[in-house]
């Protein structure tokens, strides 16, 4: 965490210093009540989620969260940290709320709104984490500061979407990779997402400007300009971008 060198907590705190940043604060457990119990794999026995902070010498970290399970020589870490920044937009604040709810962790968080510095951000979400055999990993994400927003289920925009050409065909040399909150693009800097979802239709934007619409496997999709025509059934994943005229399929679907 924080490029802090690994070693064990003596309590709940990591006495290893920081080799580049002596005034840097070691990852510590931030509060008790953002350390919860719940069977998170799935095996009938209680992991324990705990928040981290820890920065490096100046403004926080995105908080981490470490899991924790018992084993015959104690109480061992399980996976990586998960880092908030990757679900917040890099905002560096502390989470108000950590719950475990039906396998999984809830986590209420600020979010960083574009144009904002790190440490101010403005926003809120809910985040909800789960297991996926070898990692936390965010299932979906509410945007509390804007409902109307609605809820982003990460797994219908994570993934590498690829453009189809003038013949419906898809290459892989020209792709997208998104894993929210972050898209890339082959030789361009990553950019960070904002999303809106409303009927089935999940709206990506960037810096305010628009990426394109997802239209997932399932959809029905109806004109409601021409009656007549016949209510079709998109058979696979689609992006949209309305800007460029560009539509991207996700690979594997």
């Amino acid at each position: 965490m924080c490029e802090f060198p690994a070693g064990k907590l003596v309590g709940g705190v990591l006495k290893e210093e920081h080799s580049e940043y002596p005034n840097a604060t070691p990852p510590s457990l931030v509060s008790e009540k953002l350390v919860v119990a719940g069977d998170l794999t799935g095996d009938g026995v209680k992991e324990l989620a705990a928040t981290f902070y820890c920065d490096k010498g100046g403004v926080a970290w995105p908080t981490h969260i470490q899991l924790f399970q018992n084993t015959a020589k104690g109480i061992a870490p399980l996976g990586q940290p998960f880092q908030m920044g990757d679900v917040n937009g890099g905002a560096r604040t502390l989470p108000s709320s950590l719950k475990y709810a039906n396998g999984q962790l809830v986590v209420i968080d600020q979010a960083l709104l574009p144009m904002e510095a790190a440490a101010a951000a403005s926003g809120k979400i809910k985040a909800t984490l789960k297991w996926n055999g070898k990692k936390l990993a965010a299932s979906s994400i509410q945007d509390l500061t804007v409902p109307q927003n609605g809820t982003l289920k990460t797994a219908t925009v994570n993934g590498t979407w690829c453009l189809l050409d003038g013949k419906g065909k898809s290459t892989t040399k020209d792709c997208l990779t998104i894993d929210y909150p972050n898209v890339t693009r082959k030789g361009e800097d990553a950019q960070t997402l904002s999303f809106s979802t409303n009927n089935g239709f999940t709206v990506l934007s960037y810096f305010d400007a628009p990426l394109g619409m997802i239209y997932s496997s399932g959809v029905k999709i109806q004109d409601p300009a021409n009656p007549s025509v016949t209510t079709s059934q998109l058979q696979k994943d689609r992006l949209y971008n309305n800007q460029t005229h560009e539509v991207f399929v996700r690979q594997g679907k």
